[in-house]
Order: structure tokens, then sequence, then C-alpha cells
């Protein structure tokens, strides 16, 4: 059994995906895996950043099509779960791993936080979807049955409501694959400081944490 970890970054925040590489991602070795889907000024750095950048450049709107392209990269690679988050995310690798090996490799598998429902904006939707940041994970068979769709819809801001995370649940609900909703992957909620990030991996065994600052990184590396 092996993972591999699809990390969302772009020019802008480079700094903490140097963050990501100094510390969680240490944890990730063989047979498991990592790349950062980045922006071509970034591509070519190492083996592991991978141009997904969106055909009209790096926009939050755009990011349907950036997970599209990461999805495509992904099945280039063998694994059995794909983890996808972003480059403010802290993942407990380990602790992760534990939990992702008393799974089914073979099954149709989409777990997160479960968002409950769509509503901001224009927007509203009643699929409820898992969120991005906070880490989703695909078995193989998951994702191979998403692409399709999402190839049809990541440009189409009708139906992917200009959201990656809620795009891709779109998609593997029409092949009649649901959300298994996990709390363990922490998102920090607005009126929370850092220290709400320290708390999830540290007191609260999280597997994952989202809205992580820089220096957060290596504050919860030390002390893990």
């Amino acid at each position: 059994m092996n993972v591999l970890v699809g990390i969302l970054t772009c020019e802008k925040t480079r700094s903490l995906a140097s963050a990501c590489l100094d510390t969680w991602i240490k944890e990730i070795n063989p047979p498991h895996n990592f790349f950062f889907a980045c922006s071509k000024s970034q591509a070519g750095s190492s083996n592991h950043f991978i141009d997904c950048e969106p055909d009209q450049g790096e926009k939050r709107f755009l990011l349907p099509e950036k997970v599209y392209k990461m999805f495509s990269k992904a099945l280039d690679f063998s694994w059995d779960f794909f983890y996808k988050c972003d480059d403010d995310t802290y993942l407990n690798f380990n602790h992760y791993l534990d939990y992702i090996k008393s799974l089914d490799p073979q099954k149709d598998l989409y777990i997160g936080r479960r968002v409950n429902k769509l509503n901001w904006n224009k927007f509203k939707s009643n699929l409820y979807y898992a969120q991005g940041g906070a880490g989703y994970t695909l078995s193989r068979s998951s994702m191979e049955k998403c692409l399709p769709i999402l190839k049809n819809i990541c440009k189409d801001r009708s139906k992917n409501m200009r959201a990656e995370d809620y795009s891709v649940s779109y998609c593997l609900s029409k092949s009649n694959i649901s959300l298994t909703h996990n709390p363990l992957f922490h998102t920090r909620i607005a009126h929370e400081d850092q220290s709400s990030c320290e708390d999830a991996i540290l007191k609260f065994n999280s597997y994952s944490t989202h809205y992580v600052a820089k220096e957060t990184f290596y504050k919860i590396h030390k002390q893990l």
C-alpha cells in the first residue's frame, strides 16, 4: 500500500511550500511520494514540482482546472491512495498513514471533513463535500471515475461553483461515490488564532490542520 500526496501551491505562496518541505514532508519516504501542483515559474525546480497552472493563469476561481491537471498528473504515479491538500496545510503523515492502512484500496473511497452544503455569494447547493484545505483522500478508482467528469466541468463555472473541493464532490456524486466524513481533518475558522492549528495536531490528534502560518509549521514539527 502506498500513498501519493498532492499539494496545491503557486508562485505567490512559495514560502509555504518551503515550510512544508522543511517539516512534515520529510516524513514521506518510499514507497510513498508527493508532488506540488505549482505555477509554471516553479516547475522544474525539482522533480516534485509539476506545472498545473490553469490556462488563464493563477486565479482562485480557476482552481477546479488546476485540480483537474493535478489529478491527470497524479495518475502517472503508482499509488493506492491520494491525499490532496494546500500548501498552508500541516499533515501528520505517520498518523495519517496509520489510518489509511486500515482502508481497502479496492473500494471507491472519498474521505475528508464535511462541509455542510454550499451557500455563498450566488452559489447554492445541497451537495456535501470535503473541505479542500484540510485535505481529502481518494482511492485510485475514485480518481479515475472523477477525472473525465472533472475534465468536462473544470472550466464551467455554472457547474464547478468556482471551487475545486466542491467540483471534486460533484464529479464523484455522478459516479455514486459519496463522502465519508472524518473530523480529524481540521481547518482553522476565521476567529481562531494559530494556536488552534497547533492544538489540532498536538492535543487533539488530528491528521491535518489548515490555514497554517509559516512559523507555525516549525512550531508544530518541533513538538511532534
